[in-house]
């Protein structure tokens, strides 16, 4: 279950994925939207779509993008 000091993180995360909602996440850990998105909600690091770069080195040497 991990540590006990974890549960405030996954409990805000939780509530942030779901209702894509970071004040009500913020509410239900009794926190500012700041805190909140501070130390409490994971924010995923989005990278640029690569996909057809990848696919083409996958299909090999010579295939077009």
């Amino acid at each position: 279950m991990g540590h006990p000091t974890h549960l405030p993180q996954r409990r805000g995360h939780r509530v942030d994925n779901a209702f894509d909602n970071p004040e009500r996440a913020a509410r239900q850990l009794g926190n500012t939207r700041e805190g909140a998105k501070t130390y409490y909600i994971d924010v995923p690091e989005t990278v640029p779509d690569n996909r057809a770069v990848l696919e083409a080195w996958a299909r090999g040497p010579g295939a077009k993008m």
